[in-house]
């Protein structure tokens, strides 16, 4: 949706990243607009770390113990414990960092395609 929203500012006339447009999913277009400072962020809901902490509830359910959670939330029946993961806003400031720790999601070459004057030398 926020690529749709970008779409939507370049048809009103408005100059890219004159509006802080942010997504959800962290895809290479996204990526792609963030670096060029036509998209501000999007979130990244880091499923590599959801999965890890998914992995340890699981099995502490399956030897019948109590999971480790962090807080509940009522559905209105009653408190479901929640087991949280972090969800993390990347920036162009945080891009660099990002892009060289998830070469698995995205390739560093693509992010920056269009800005390699701007791709970070990953350690």
């Amino acid at each position: 949706m926020s690529l749709g929203v970008m779409q939507a500012v370049r048809g009103a006339g408005l100059k890219p990243g004159s509006i802080a447009i942010t997504g959800q999913d962290m895809e290479l277009s996204a990526a792609q607009a963030i670096v060029e400072g036509k998209m501000f962020g999007t979130l990244w809901p880091a499923p590599d770390e959801m999965a890890v902490r998914a992995g340890k509830v699981a099995v502490a359910l399956a030897r019948c113990e109590t999971p480790q959670t962090d807080a509940t939330v009522n559905n209105g029946v009653g408190d479901v414990p929640w087991a949280k993961t972090p969800i993390y806003l990347i920036t162009d400031k945080e891009m660099p960092a990002f892009a060289c720790a998830h070469q698995f999601w995205l390739k560093l070459d693509d992010v920056y395609k269009n800005v390699p004057a701007k791709k970070p030398t990953c350690k």
